[in-house]
């Protein structure tokens, strides 16, 4: 007779021979053999490294008393998230007594299919005591048979490379005593647990890993070069190890080899043979199989461009695609990790994924879609330039740049908010036009730079500045462009000039008048001067200068053009007070005041008040120098000109210590030194020579007219 019943409960058995009442047991709750505890943890990492901050984080949320929710590592291929779960959970298994549970429900796994919940309820089940012939045949009966077993553990369960949220819901548990460790590519949104985000390594976690490897003697010997490799390896922990292990049993071959065929062959070097499991490519492949078409085409597209980050309208202008469906398939993106969002709104892949993006994209994508796609973004620059131009100075002459037609264009509400695209994008552009070159795109590449002109006045980004309008330049002389080889060159002469190189800044001035007079520009011939006046007076050719700033003012007052008339009084008064001429400079300076008050010309005013504050310096007229410095400050700080900022503050201190205000002196030279050394300026030095002339007045010693000099 068989002591087995079926039941509506399920299967039962006797607990023994029937002596009176029939006493019946869930096998499901109470397995009649006693199982082994179990340890189901997978080998852990002999090289495990870093990630001190996550191992003190998941201390603190699985180890503690109460509750804990789930906590999910999560983060891109390659980032080793199994790896640190697996460490962990090594390190913390006396914790849980009653066992470790292992399962790898394969959710990105090479050539594998998802393991489907109710064969993991099984696993566990059978693991935790459930003879076979007991268990459920259905996913509820062996979830709720599971909860129930786990009520009064302490088990820790570890649930690797979860694929979805459907996948791993049936394996949660509400246990007080159970702590469950759940690593995926993807966020798992919907379900209610604490998030962990696994990012790649920081630049000691990189060393630390290669020293672990290949042992601190072969890294010392070549340092230089394992930094390289690490930034190669996009410090992802995956690939450093591939890299690493390659290098393990091969002592002849250097770390200058390894990161010359990373240099050649990205992916394909990071892989070990016969181990797809050690192999970055195939790890991101799965990530990127998971993608629907559009998010697909959104990830390739990102990869062909050159950009360090891009916000969601440059993608929009990249992909050509409606807003609505980037916004949609950067939200799967980010989630795949196959993205992530550096700050609001704007977005980037470290350079693996971008290496995987463009090898998508040249198998994908026509020549012509990827061509589409940087023509797309580059005239979405050019065109959103051209608008934080005239937003940021509206009074600057311009010529028509015709600029190709733009969908995307976002229009700038203030001055603040086209500075912050500017400032944001500036790098950006710089890569973007590196690229757009080659690929013939020259009315573009002189263009963006031409329209960038009056945020360079601004911020004085010397460096990209010329750079990015030598390029144009190049770009413009290959084109046989008369008109934007002139705004090159002029954009080149401004630029050299605010560098101190005025030999240079001549040059190109000249070929910018040249150009100019052949087109016919009488008002861009008198903004041409009035810049080649001041690099003239600074080369010591006085007379040269005199003319030139003369015609400059005739040219502007010629075509009405009451801004240049004013920058052209402005450098005439700068130019008189350096040959110690104060009344004609205040003269120039003092009508120059009044046509940028009468124009509304706030920027152009305040570098007006800077040089009309020298000059009443040098007049003896303290007050209002200092007053004129002040304003000059103020409209600075309102129009962003930092550059413009440091050099009134400059100023205004070389003044206040002639008039004995030390402290007053100090805390404008100390700003000035700020501005001065973020910007690279070269005025920091003099600046600098000041603040320690005035470190000398606090102990004592009396300064020496030398100290002043600037």
């Amino acid at each position: 007779m068989s002591n087995r019943i079926d039941t509506v409960h399920g299967k039962v058995v006797q607990a023994a021979d029937v002596h009176g009442d029939v006493v019946l047991v869930d096998v499901n709750l109470h397995p009649t053999v006693p199982a082994p505890v179990p340890r189901q943890l997978p080998l852990q990492s002999k090289d495990f490294t870093g990630r001190a901050s996550h191992v003190e984080a998941l201390n603190s949320l699985l180890l503690g008393p109460g509750m804990s929710p789930p906590v999910l590592l999560t983060g891109s291929a390659g980032v080793g998230k199994t790896t640190l779960a697996v460490h962990w959970a090594h390190s913390s298994g006396e914790s849980f007594p009653d066992g470790l549970l292992y399962a790898d429900l394969h959710g990105f796994t090479p050539d594998q299919v998802e393991t489907a919940s109710i064969q993991v309820l099984k696993r566990f089940l059978k693991a935790l005591g459930t003879r076979p012939e007991f268990l459920p045949d259905d996913l509820d009966g062996c979830a709720a048979a599971y909860r129930t077993l786990l009520a009064d553990r302490k088990v820790l369960v570890v649930l690797d490379n979860v694929g979805s949220a459907a996948q791993v819901r049936p394996l949660l548990t509400a246990s007080t005593k159970c702590r469950l460790l759940l690593t995926s590519r993807t966020r798992l949104a919907g379900l209610d647990i604490e998030r962990l985000p696994v990012e790649v390594f920081s630049s000691a976690e990189s060393d630390g890993l290669l020293r672990r490897i290949l042992g601190a003697e072969r890294v010392d010997e070549e340092p230089a070069v394992a930094v390289r490799i690490a930034l190669q390896c996009a410090r992802l922990p995956l690939a450093l190890r591939v890299a690493a292990e390659r290098l393990r049993h091969r002592p002849h071959y250097t770390l200058a080899d390894l990161s010359a065929e990373l240099d050649d062959e990205r992916l394909s070097a990071l892989e070990l043979p016969g181990d797809v499991l050690m192999a970055v490519g195939p790890a991101i492949s799965l990530s990127y199989r998971s993608l629907d078409p559009c998010s697909a085409k959104v990830f390739r597209l990102l990869g062909v461009q050159a950009c360090a980050d891009s916000s969601e309208q440059a993608v929009v202008a990249l992909t050509r695609l409606e807003p609505r469906q980037v916004r949609k398939s950067l939200a799967f993106l980010l989630d795949a990790h196959l993205l992530e969002e550096v700050e609001h709104g704007r977005y980037r892949f470290h350079d693996l994924l971008r290496a995987y993006a463009r090898q998508q994209a040249a198998e994908v994508d026509s020549t012509e879609d990827r061509f589409a796609a940087i023509l797309g973004l580059t005239t979405w620059y050019a065109s959103m330039a051209d608008h934080a131009d005239r937003t940021l100075a509206g009074h600057r002459a311009r010529r028509h740049l015709d600029l190709r037609e733009d969908a995307h264009k976002v229009e700038f509400a203030s001055h603040d908010e086209a500075m912050k695209w500017c400032d944001a994008e500036l790098v950006n552009i710089e890569s973007c036009l590196e690229q757009a070159h080659p690929l013939g795109l020259r009315d573009l590449v002189w263009q963006v730079p031409a329209a960038l002109q009056g945020f360079f006045n601004l911020t004085k980004h010397l460096s990209v500045w010329c750079d990015s309008h030598g390029l144009g330049l190049a770009a413009a002389t290959a084109g046989n462009d008369l008109a934007g080889t002139a705004l090159m060159h002029h954009g080149l002469a401004c630029g050299y000039r605010y560098r101190q190189d005025d030999e240079k800044a001549v040059i190109h001035g000249v070929r910018a008048l040249d150009g100019f007079r052949e087109l016919g520009d009488r008002r861009f011939q008198g903004i041409v001067l009035s810049n080649l006046g001041l690099s003239y007076f600074c080369l010591g050719q006085y007379d040269e200068a005199h003319e030139r700033l003369e015609e400059s003012l005739r040219a502007a007052q010629e075509v009405g053009d009451r801004h240049a008339e004013a920058w052209a009084l402005t450098n005439l008064g700068s130019v008189h007070r350096r040959q110690d001429e104060f009344g004609k400079s205040l003269e120039r300076l003092l009508l120059a005041v009044r046509i940028r008050d009468e124009i509304g010309d706030l920027d152009g005013e305040a570098w007006t008040r800077d040089e009309l504050g020298r000059t009443c310096a040098n007049l003896g007229r303290s007050e209002d120098a200092v007053e004129a410095f002040d304003r000059a400050i103020d409209l600075h700080r309102a129009n962003s000109n930092v550059y413009g900022l440091a050099r009134v503050l400059h100023h205004l201190a070389l003044h206040l210590v002639g008039t004995g205000q030390e402290e007053r002196a100090r805390a404008a030279g100390a700003e000035a030194l700020q501005i001065f050394d973020r910007l690279g300026s070269s005025d920091a030095s003099a600046l600098r020579l000041l603040l320690a002339a005035l470190d000398q007045v606090r102990t004592g010693t009396p300064l020496r007219p030398d100290d002043l000099r600037s």
